[in-house]
């Protein structure tokens, strides 16, 4: 099984047209969505009749004497334990402490009008099998309900979606691999990259690492926690980087490689991944 594998059965013998995610060498982070256009930032209130904190101006309950610049600001002083100056906040009401957003807020909590005015339509991911407002492409319809009901029945508590308005907390993290355990890293002075394979030819035994990133910080940043020069950059162009700062190809993560060796087509994206995604693999 392998990527080549993937890409030649979804975008043919071309392989320089296959589009994929590595997520052991995963690229830069996209740049930020632009900010919304369909309503201007807004100040945040907390309504004392609902226990929620919103962006709507003249909703009955407010209290108008105090406002907050953005959402994280309004949930931190009225659902965390205190507020900066130490007395009692928690107005949780109804809401339970711990269902919370991303974010900290209680889900349920938040009334975020610019938000949904931004993100009104629904589009049906097909790689993840759930509803969502982000913009993933395909049929659009013009609420949650409209889509579940298309694709999931009449029946809405079956519908898997995503509100990207009010996203769920994230996920554990993934457990620990299990075809290799976590292995010291070393720098290979002839191919110039960080690698954890402990008897590959031109490895320096004498000076290894904890992780990749202490590997690709020593050896790829202008200067070590001492201050001298490393920057091996050999032929690896310094701009050309993967999320953590390692230069793209500069890293072998045979550990990594090991555990996520199956590949799958993400039609979703329209890429090919080795992240589990499901359905046929290569």
């Amino acid at each position: 099984s392998s990527r080549e594998a993937c890409c030649r059965d979804k975008f043919g013998y071309t392989l320089a047209n296959c589009e994929y995610l590595d997520i052991c060498y995963p690229p830069p982070l996209p740049e930020p969505t632009p900010a919304p256009t369909k309503c201007e930032s807004k100040i945040w209130f907390f309504n004392e009749k609902t226990k929620q904190c919103n962006n709507i101006e003249d909703m009955v309950g407010n209290d108008d004497d105090k406002t907050y610049d953005d959402m994280d600001e309004c949930c931190k002083y009225n659902f965390d334990e205190t507020d900066p100056n130490g007395s009692s906040t928690a107005n949780y009401g109804s809401f339970k402490p711990g269902d919370v957003m991303q974010n900290g807020c209680p889900h349920g909590a938040v009334v975020d009008m610019c938000c949904e005015m931004d993100f009104d339509v629904w589009f049906y991911d097909s790689g993840a099998d759930r509803c969502t407002n982000e913009h993933v492409g395909g049929k659009d319809y013009s609420s949650r309900e409209a889509c579940c009901r298309d694709k999931f029945g009449y029946t809405l508590a079956n519908c898997e979606y995503l509100d990207i308005c009010y996203p769920p907390p994230l996920p554990e993290p993934t457990p620990a691999p299990t075809k290799c355990e976590s292995k010291i890293w070393f720098f290979n002075e002839k191919t110039k990259q960080c690698n954890n394979i402990e008897d590959m030819v031109g490895n320096d035994d004498d000076k290894t690492y904890d992780d990749m990133d202490e590997c690709c910080k020593y050896n790829f940043d202008e200067t070590d926690p001492n201050g001298s020069s490393t920057a091996n950059y050999g032929s690896f162009k310094p701009g050309d980087v993967m999320q953590n700062g390692c230069p793209h190809g500069a890293v072998v993560d045979m550990c990594c490689e090991m555990d996520f060796d199956v590949w799958f087509y993400d039609s979703g994206a329209d890429r090919c991944t080795n992240e589990h995604v499901g359905g046929k693999d290569y």
